[in-house]
């Protein structure tokens, strides 16, 4: 029996959609708020461009390419788990 307090979670990755498109789309809105908190018009195109070509740290590689204050990421990066 589940309780009021419990969650049950499912993992669906690539079962519904295929999580390169969740990925894809987590960085579009990701670059959409970036872009129009730092005025970057192309930021969620670079943060995909640097996914595609490998990078790890995508959304630190776009920070540290425009400058942009180190304790804003940390909290980008929070409001993402």
């Amino acid at each position: 029996m589940i309780e009021p307090s419990m969650h049950v979670v499912f993992d669906l990755d690539d079962t519904l959609y295929p999580e390169i498109d969740y990925v894809r789309s987590a960085l579009n809105f990701v670059g959409n708020l970036v872009g129009a908190k730092f005025g970057i018009s192309d930021a969620a195109t670079l943060l995909i461009k640097s996914f595609n070509e490998g990078e790890k740290d995508v959304i630190g590689k776009l920070w540290l390419d425009y400058d942009l204050p180190i304790h804003l990421l940390k909290k980008v990066i929070a409001s993402m788990h």
